[in-house]
């Protein structure tokens, strides 16, 4: 039977192939990861219902974001980060820990999120059945795709 805590922590490489780095501090499953675009940083989010950014090297949050989420993305400026939560998607500026935009266009659960490599748009697929394109800057939504299975 698998460690109930193992399901909790991240292990990263470390220094040597055999060493890692465990980051811990959720009490339940984690969900979703994603390294920042200089490989720094990474965000992630649990089933304990908490989404943390890390500094692998210090193993420290630097940043509590939100909770509930269920898909989150790195911006390509390593200072925003797209969360999912239930049928809103929140970009958060990490250094402030604070939201700039919240969308909220699906009707079902956003379940996954995906800035383009330029970072000017933020693509986001639901149960609702659409994918949608988002300015990332100012929120606005550019083109809505209907009818397709997530």
């Amino acid at each position: 039977m698998p460690d109930p805590e193992a399901r909790s922590a991240i292990r990263l490489p470390g220094e040597t192939r055999s060493a890692f780095v465990t980051l811990t501090e959720h009490s339940a499953s984690v969900s979703v990861a994603d390294y920042d675009p200089d490989g720094i940083q990474l965000a992630k989010s649990c089933e304990d219902v908490t989404a943390r950014v890390w500094d692998p090297a210090t193993h420290k949050t630097t940043t509590n974001l939100t909770s509930d989420v269920s898909a989150l993305a790195y911006h390509t400026d390593g200072v925003r980060v797209a969360t999912t939560t239930g049928n809103a998607v929140h970009l958060w500026d990490i250094t402030t820990g604070e939201p700039t935009l919240t969308l909220i266009r699906h009707t079902n659960i956003v379940v996954s999120a995906a800035f383009s490599p330029d970072g000017a748009r933020l693509a986001t697929a639901s149960d609702d059945h659409t994918a949608r394109i988002w300015n990332s800057n100012s929120g606005e939504a550019m083109h809505i795709f209907g009818g397709l299975d997530t």
